[in-house]
């Protein structure tokens, strides 16, 4: 069920060769069987740009993913757009 929901994410954003390319390491890695994966990677490819000409691996997406996850997790109560991805924490004013 939910491998189908994240495959429709990728495609939603135009990245089905992602898809196809990284189908077998997100199920190993569990990442098509946990039912929260799909809101936060919608999130995440809304937010990375992945259409560059460069070779991405499996690794780079995964390691990205897991600590776009990580910020997500860790301040859930705000929604995406309150979180500046592209400021160094110097630059952030609390």
């Amino acid at each position: 069920m939910y491998r189908n929901q994240i495959a429709l994410v990728f495609s939603d954003f135009g990245l089905d060769h992602l898809y196809l390319k990284f189908e077998v390491p997100l199920e190993v890695h569990g990442i098509l069987n946990d039912p929260e994966t799909c809101e936060i990677m919608e999130q995440f490819l809304s937010v990375y740009d992945f259409n560059s000409q460069e070779t991405l691996l499996f690794d780079e997406f995964f390691t990205h993913f897991k600590i776009f996850k990580r910020i997500i997790t860790f301040t859930s109560d705000l929604p995406i757009h309150y979180i500046d991805l592209y400021k160094p924490s110097s630059e952030i004013s609390y």
